[in-house]
């Protein structure tokens, strides 16, 4: 039976880059995909370095910019 971890890849612990990664067997979905508000740049954005392949598929729980805005950027990546 394959192991299932949900992993905060944004902050996790306040408003802004929500995003998290739930794994099972070799295959990861994101969870959400935000933007910080306050910070800007690749610092606005979740911890993307954790991924070492891309993520079978993405979704998203409402369009606040804290929980869809960086779709464009994984889109991109």
């Amino acid at each position: 039976m394959s192991r299932v971890e949900l992993t905060a890849v944004g902050d996790g612990t306040q408003i802004g880059a929500n995003c998290y990664r739930l794994t099972f067997g070799d295959s990861d979905i994101i969870i959400d995909c935000g933007l910080h508000p306050k910070r800007e740049g690749i610092d606005a954005t979740p911890d993307w370095s954790m991924f070492e392949r891309p993520p079978k598929a993405l979704i998203v729980s409402h369009a606040h910019i804290d929980h869809c805005g960086t779709v464009p950027y994984l889109m991109k990546m």
